[in-house]
């Protein structure tokens, strides 16, 4: 028995349909994706915050608390070069102390 031709993946019916394990595949990107974004939004508005508050230790280290979970979400991804990113954000030497870089003289203000 074999399935009917608007379920089979032959070749001769044209466009190939995706697998399920594919489907699967492109819904976790996704959603990886999707995660991702959230902790950057949450990181930004913590970074503003922390530009505006004039050094205040509390707004430092919610700074940091947020870096430090877009790292761990980056490096779930096998993003592990954050280079780009402190650069990219601007990210303060005393909020990546805080994360705990151990090179933050090579790092940008």
């Amino acid at each position: 028995m074999r399935p009917p031709k608007t379920l089979s993946n032959h070749p001769s019916l044209g466009q190939k349909r995706p697998t399920g394990v594919e489907v699967l595949e492109a819904e976790m990107i996704g959603e990886q994706a999707y995660a991702l974004g959230l902790v950057a939004k949450k990181m930004e508005r913590t970074l503003d915050a922390y530009a505006k508050s004039n050094g205040d230790p509390r707004h430092t280290q919610l700074a940091a608390d947020a870096v430090y979970a877009f790292f761990v979400q980056r490096e779930l991804l096998g993003l592990d070069n954050h280079d780009y990113v402190v650069d990219f954000y601007n990210i303060p030497k005393l909020v990546l102390a805080r994360v705990g870089s151990k090179n933050t003289d090579a790092l940008p203000i």
